[in-house]
């Protein structure tokens, strides 16, 4: 299992998806400054929601940094260009996370690793990977 901190935080110049709702343009498209919470799991055969009891979160802390903790706690680097973040692995805790909960954190760190394109539209985060995989966050 990945046992990798990922920090929050953006850099580069990014801009939100286009398309009605979308969140304005700027350096970082309205990624900063906000909690994320899981709120979906996207993979290729299905969409499925997390537990009712994880409260998955994802951080970015406007200093090229990220943060999440699908179980463990992991943080890292992130860059932003344009509509692609591209997550580098940091460091994490080492808790066993097993059933549900290990599901949902193998399916986050797949996602927050490498490049993905991203927008924020209507309140809603998309971080999705060229092979299907992606995950779905809400303000707040």
């Amino acid at each position: 299992m990945l046992a990798v901190l990922l920090a929050a935080g953006c850099t580069g110049s990014g801009a939100a998806g286009a398309g009605r709702g979308a969140q304005a343009p700027g350096p970082t498209g309205g990624l900063v400054g906000v909690e994320w919470r899981l709120t979906d799991v996207v993979e290729q055969a299905r969409t499925w929601s997390p537990p009712p009891d994880a409260d998955v979160r994802l951080r970015f802390d406007g200093a090229g940094g990220w943060s999440g903790q699908p179980c463990n706690r992991y943080s890292g680097s992130v860059q932003i260009d344009g509509d692609v973040v591209t997550f580098a692995t940091g460091s994490g805790t080492e808790m066993f996370c097993d059933g549900e909960r290990g599901a949902l954190e193998r399916a986050f760190l797949a996602v927050v690793d490498g490049s993905a394109r991203w927008r924020v539209e209507g309140g809603e985060l998309r971080i999705d990977k060229p092979d299907g995989q992606g995950l779905r966050f809400a303000a707040g």
